[in-house]
């Protein structure tokens, strides 16, 4: 049995979070960030579609930062060091030690 450790699962947000990073009032981590329009055509031609921005970052590091919390102001920082607004809307741990925090844009 393979386990994986909290430093795999931050080597893995590193290589695949293309320089962004994650900033509340408790810290700052790389995180994967997604805000692209998804469709997802289905074989019975359901057409599912997703615009929600979310960010990927280990279940420790929500925690730590306060991700796991629905309101929790977080600025999301580009790699061209963009800063973008948002509020957690709905923290999502996958029980693997993994979690999708879908998030709110603040105007």
């Amino acid at each position: 049995m393979i386990i994986e450790s909290e430093q795999d699962r931050i080597d893995m947000i590193l290589a695949l979070g293309m320089g962004y990073r994650a900033r509340t009032a408790a810290g700052e981590v790389d995180v994967i960030f997604e805000n692209g329009y998804v469709a997802m055509d289905a074989p019975s031609g359901f057409r599912q579609t997703d615009t929600t921005p979310s960010l990927t970052v280990t279940s420790r590091q929500a925690a730590d930062l306060g991700l796991d919390m629905r309101g929790t102001p977080v600025t999301v920082i580009d790699p061209c060091g963009v800063r973008t607004d948002y509020a957690v809307r709905d923290p999502q741990p996958d029980g693997t030690g993994m979690s999708r925090i879908e998030l709110e844009k603040l105007q």
